[in-house]
């Protein structure tokens, strides 16, 4: 039995494009580069398999946030979808997207992000959440390794303009969810080391969420280690006296405090970070 052809294009992903190398993996799904067979242009695939044609269709949501934030400079843009079933009675989905050089979590593990360019990569993440959340939209696993960065100039790493010049995008919205100001959102998702006390606590949370996952991602860029490595909130008492935290200025640390305030009412909302000084000044 030939695959057939379910929706979206009147093709078959490998009649469009190449796989390349992997790229990561999730408990659903796995990443890989492709090389559009028309022009040998370079994008990520995320490919995505389910027997179960009710769970395959609650799972296109994400495609529909990707496509409603699509053309914004800070967000992974969309350029393909497919939608398949294989000779096993299995339901294949490809979503393709650009793909950057490599995610900020390698980025920050070699090489040293003083806090000028911090402050420019920084404002880009910012940007993206915000975009998201003015969409009514809350990410729910902002992390490093969901950040990529594009090198538009091909520069070398040890280049003095390279931090300078890379522009981040916000990628992976497999567990996004829509939100209304009036209403709590429920779930106990995202990556440990990233997740608010809310989550781990199976409190209700807000979009604040992603105000903390970002101030744990700025943590780790200054420090070199995560904040936490475990879920125990008697733990969530950031300490701030190691030596390379005492290399960025009062506004800066002041900014990822205000990020990782405990109490959601008081922590920083997206919104409200883009007006601190340190981001403003």
């Amino acid at each position: 039995m030939a695959i057939k052809i379910m929706s979206r294009h009147n093709a078959l992903f490998s009649t469009n494009y190449i796989a390349g190398r992997h790229l990561g993996i999730g408990a659903t799904s796995r990443v890989f580069e492709c090389y559009a067979r028309n022009s040998n242009d370079k994008f990520a695939a995320k490919k995505a398999i389910s027997k179960d044609i009710i769970q395959f269709n609650r799972s296109k949501k994400e495609e529909a946030y990707l496509e409603k934030l699509n053309n914004h400079p800070n967000i992974c843009n969309l350029h393909d979808i497919f939608y398949e079933e294989d000779d096993d009675g299995q339901y294949v989905k490809h979503i393709v997207t650009e793909c950057g050089e490599n995610s900020l979590a390698n980025l920050a593990s070699t090489v040293h992000i003083d806090e000028k360019y911090l402050k420019q990569i920084v404002i880009q993440m910012l940007h993206a959440i915000l975009h998201c959340h003015n969409n009514n939209i809350c990410h729910r696993d902002i992390k490093l390794e969901n950040f990529i960065y594009i090198n538009s100039y091909n520069l070398s790493h040890a280049s003095p303009m390279f931090l300078n010049t890379i522009n981040i995008k916000l990628i992976d919205f497999g567990l996004a969810t829509n939100y209304h100001k009036d209403y709590n959102l429920t779930g106990k998702v995202g990556t440990v080391s990233y997740v608010a006390p809310e989550i781990l606590n199976n409190s209700d949370y807000t979009p604040k969420i992603d105000s903390w996952s970002l101030g744990v991602s700025i943590y780790k860029i200054i420090i070199g280690n995560p904040l936490i490595n475990h879920t125990k909130i008697d733990f969530f008492n950031p300490t701030y006296k190691n030596h390379k935290w005492n290399t960025y200025s009062t506004e800066c640390c002041d900014f990822v405090q205000q990020l990782l305030t405990i109490n959601a009412i008081n922590r920083l909302s997206i919104h409200d970070a883009i007006n601190h000084s340190w981001i403003s000044a």
